[in-house]
């Protein structure tokens, strides 16, 4: 069995594509080649490729912050309670980073959140799983209260008179050229 990818939206400036377009309309992205590589990659797990929506991510991102707080409150308490929150906001930045860019390093773009909600983190030039370094600076802000500065800066950087001109929401992702997409299996 050959999973195909589907584009329906270009993955460098996020316009819907027509059916069977070899190029994006708006930017003019060389889309033939991508396609073709992606029939001949048997184990592709990626049938059909849409942007997660804001929702999805935001699921998926409380999933996860939920299973690192599973790990850090308890070990908080351990350690010292005397210096709870101190030791809570310690950990959490420490483990979530790591659980967070583990998980997308080893898990093809994918977290127990993102699983879950059946979304992953790809490169958007490439469609497959991103390098560890892009994981890595992708990351950086997920569990610190930068993520809403990261999320706010994202929003007005990405934005245009007809809404997203990229599906990126957070700033960073601007840098490493991640996107979040929706993952679907091939029922066949």
């Amino acid at each position: 069995m050959v999973n195909i990818l589907v584009l329906n939206f270009c993955p460098k400036c996020g316009s819907k594509l027509d059916n069977n377009s070899n190029t994006c309309g708006e930017c003019g992205l060389d889309l033939a080649s991508r396609i073709e590589k992606t029939k001949q990659n048997s184990t592709q797990e990626i049938s059909t490729e849409i942007y997660a929506d804001f929702l999805q991510r935001s699921l998926a991102w409380f999933i996860d912050i939920m299973v690192v707080l599973v790990i850090v409150i308890p070990l908080s308490i351990y350690v010292n309670f005397d210096l709870f929150y101190v030791y809570t906001n310690i950990y959490l930045l420490t483990i979530g980073f790591f659980y967070f860019w583990l998980f997308e390093t080893f898990n093809k773009g994918q977290t127990l959140g993102r699983l879950l909600v059946k979304i992953r983190a790809v490169d958007e030039n490439t469609l497959q799983p991103a390098k560890s370094t892009s994981y890595f600076i992708n990351n950086v802000t997920k569990a610190t209260p930068f993520l809403l500065f990261d999320l706010l800066l994202g929003i007005i950087a990405n934005i245009n008179a007809t809404g997203f001109i990229k599906k990126r929401l957070r700033i960073v992702q601007n840098i490493t050229e991640i996107a979040i997409i929706k993952v679907k299996k091939d029922s066949k």
